[in-house]
């Protein structure tokens, strides 16, 4: 086996341990059909094979896709939009950012958020760029806070 084969083994054989662990395997008998459709469309299996670490657990999305970004560099150009009345009871006090409901845990002044993509996940401020028109016309980037 070469060495380039071996790291696709390895990567294939990960993502179909994550996917185990994760539950996404669904119903058995497994078919090849349906794990050439599950692999076409997977961005992690795409991350395992470019070389990269799986994260400890799922990235939130943006815009219907895995945001390894806003994980590993904590910032990102975003889209900001209310949480549509058919999900607010899902969502209480939440706010979607590239289509995916984010935490609002402080807003102290306007177009400016303190936030989070899960409840006790990282916080991000978010901010709307004066005078930016562009399709994603505010900036999220994560806060650090020293350890006491």
């Amino acid at each position: 086996m070469t060495p380039e084969v071996k790291t696709v083994a390895e990567a294939i054989f990960a993502w179909l341990e994550i996917r185990s662990r994760s539950g996404q395997l669904g119903e058995l008998p497994l078919t090849a059909d349906r794990l050439m459709e599950d692999a076409t469309r997977s961005a992690l299996l795409v991350r395992l094979l470019s070389g990269h670490d799986p994260l400890p657990e799922p990235p939130p999305t943006s815009l219907g896709q895995p945001w390894y970004q806003i994980v590993e560099e904590g910032r990102a150009r975003v889209m900001v939009e209310e949480i549509p009345p058919s999900l607010a009871r899902a969502y209480p006090n939440h706010i979607l950012i590239n289509r995916f409901p984010w935490l609002i845990l402080d807003h102290a002044e306007p177009d400016s958020y303190l936030v989070a993509w899960k409840p006790d996940g990282p916080v991000h401020w978010l901010a709307r760029i004066k005078g930016d028109n562009s399709p994603m016309p505010w900036a999220l980037m994560r806060v650090f806070r020293e350890e006491s």
